[in-house]
């Protein structure tokens, strides 16, 4: 099962390369990597495709797609989403890490699976490394389980999920 791992960037140049390297510890042999790049005016665009020279052959297909101007996030994503090939999309942020195996552990939720978005936890980290902690909390959890009705009407007020915690059926983004 193929899936496609999404890096939005913009000026990431200080951090794209822990975010790309993060994905050589994957485990995982079907994925793909795109780099959406929206018009970085930093070295983001030379540091990835001196990446992609030297890693791309570790993944089914690894590209930059690069934009000559900054266009803002909602049109990067929907060109790295329409780029996407995966029966399954992981969207990430030029400065966010994959712990090791999280795809492969992504992969082996979705083949048990008929729901169309995984969630997972997430650790954040600052500058001490020791400073960590889990998201969503227990009360996010919570929210993101219950009926579809109370859903929507928490996500009126605040989004609980973390965005670098989605796997989402592509098939199910293209309906929407």
């Amino acid at each position: 099962m193929l899936i496609s791992v999404i890096v939005f960037t913009f000026n990431s140049s200080d951090t794209v390369l822990d975010t790309l390297n993060s994905l050589t510890r994957q485990f995982y042999s079907e994925m793909e990597v795109l780099v959406c790049d929206d018009g970085s005016t930093d070295s983001t665009q030379v540091l990835v495709r001196n990446w992609l020279d030297s890693h791309a052959h570790l993944f089914v297909r690894a590209i930059l797609l690069p934009s000559q101007k900054n266009e803002g996030i909602c049109k990067n994503v929907k060109k790295g989403f329409s780029a996407a090939r995966g029966e399954w999309i992981k969207p990430i942020a030029g400065d966010d890490l994959l712990e090791p195996e999280a795809i492969r552990k992504f992969a082996e939720a979705a083949e048990l699976t008929d729901k169309d978005v995984l969630i997972s936890l997430l650790r954040t980290f600052g500058g001490n490394t020791r400073d960590v902690s889990i998201m969503p909390t227990a009360g996010d959890i919570k929210l993101i389980l219950a009926p579809p009705d109370l859903l929507r009407d928490g996500l009126i007020n605040r989004n609980p999920i973390p965005a670098p915690c989605v796997l989402i059926r592509r098939s199910s983004y293209e309906a929407v």
